[in-house]
């Protein structure tokens, strides 16, 4: 764990979700949390972030792996056998999401992460970062501060 400025703590570890699909992302998923992976890296860009917060829902809730994912049901390696697993508390999992190119103009900005925690099933995420810093549709370069206030309606 690192302590960050802000007093959170932050696993040094963590699981990447790009590659994340099907019932094989959602089975890699469990599994991670299983293991005790605590820190869930997610994007948009990924396009998994609602397969992502159905696995993560169903751990905060200790529902049974499968039990209520509704993707996986059918596909190949989908298992039919599923155990009880206890639930993991929301505070103690680290979730990152990220603010993709396509979305840093400041009026895009509150919307994007909300879509995100939407989809992710949250109520907040612990660290929201700005995804490659470079607009692909602002016409003026975009600083930070622009898009750090934009998500004031957010985080209040």
């Amino acid at each position: 764990m690192v302590r960050l400025n802000s007093g959170a703590s932050m696993p040094l570890v963590g699981l990447g979700t790009a590659h994340l699909y099907r019932e094989k992302g959602r089975a890699a998923l469990r599994a991670a949390l299983a293991a005790g992976y605590r820190h869930i890296d997610c994007a948009k860009v990924y396009g998994n972030e609602s397969i992502v917060g159905e696995e993560l829902a169903a751990a905060i809730h200790g529902i049974a792996a499968g039990a209520g994912a509704s993707a996986g049901a059918g596909e190949p390696g989908a298992s039919s056998s599923v155990a009880s697993v206890p639930p993991i508390a929301r505070e103690d999992l680290f979730i990152v999401s990220k603010l993709w190119n396509d979305e840093h103009a400041p009026e895009d900005v509150a919307t994007a992460c909300r879509r995100s925690l939407a989809h992710l099933q949250l109520d907040y995420l612990d660290l929201y970062l700005a995804g490659r810093c470079r607009s692909l549709t602002a016409t003026k370069p975009v600083l930070n501060a622009p898009m750090v206030s934009a998500l004031e309606p957010v985080i209040s």
